[in-house]
């Protein structure tokens, strides 16, 4: 038998069978799919093969509250993902903090699944490495400041911090006290005031650069935003700034 590469440790029988079906019935199919359920038997099983992935549901009657912990330490190199139906915080803030990778709200959805593995091993295992998931707004937040002239969408901020995305645009909300698109937009905003103060950089591109694709909606919320357009905020700004000298 090859070694198993992908883990379940489920005692629903139905959600440890639907999650089968979806790697079988994807690109996964060949990497080695075993189903156990419980935690005793999927420890065993961790010992042993160290799978690649183990995907844990830690209300699994056997496991307790270290159960998660105890897989870690069993096999410390594979890839722990939550898969649980209790949609809170705490179950998922204390997984991510005892060393999970990523976490799947029962019904598991197919897209979810593979978007989850694509990351953790299609993308060389880069997941862990780039993001601090135990603080997955503030790695948002670290990354939005770099990245946001480019096309970022909540999903796919939630896809890089393993939540799902109405979980993370709650989560946001939360603790920034504005929503994810008004915080994008604040960080674009800024850049462009940027340009418009210390460049010649026509309007068109100035929005370009800021992530803003079309110089007409730029404008249009700039000056919604600024009470002015772009082009007379660059004048309002020289102007003040001749006055000065």
């Amino acid at each position: 038998m090859a070694r198993p590469s992908l883990l379940i440790i489920d005692d629903d029988d139905a959600a440890r069978q639907q999650l089968a079906t979806i790697l079988s019935q994807s690109r996964y199919e060949g990497f080695g799919i075993v189903q156990v359920a419980t935690l005793d038997g999927g420890l065993r099983m961790m010992k042993e093969e160290h799978p690649q992935v183990v995907f844990l549901d830690p209300s699994i009657q056997d496991g307790g509250d270290d159960g998660v912990r105890h897989a870690l330490r069993i096999s410390p190199k594979s890839l722990v993902v939550v898969v649980t139906q209790l949609k809170m915080f705490e179950v998922v803030y204390l997984a991510i903090n005892a060393g999970c990778c990523g976490y799947l709200l029962k019904p598991v959805a197919r897209n979810e699944v593979l978007d989850l593995l694509e990351r953790l091993i299609g993308d060389g295992q880069q997941g862990t490495s780039q993001v601090d998931l135990g603080n997955p707004i503030k790695s948002a937040i670290r990354y939005l400041e770099t990245h946001f002239a480019e096309s970022v969408t909540l999903a796919d901020m939630a896809q890089l911090v393993y939540l799902s995305p109405s979980y993370f645009s709650r989560q946001f909300k939360l603790d920034m006290h504005v929503t994810f698109v008004e915080y994008l937009t604040h960080l674009r905003v800024k850049h462009a005031k940027k340009l418009l103060r210390m460049t010649d950089l026509p309007i068109d591109m100035i929005a370009e650069e800021s992530g803003f694709h079309r110089a007409s909606y730029f404008t249009t919320l700039f000056r919604r935003i600024q009470g002015t357009s772009p082009s007379e905020y660059r004048h309002q700004f020289r102007d003040r700034l001749s006055g000065n000298q």
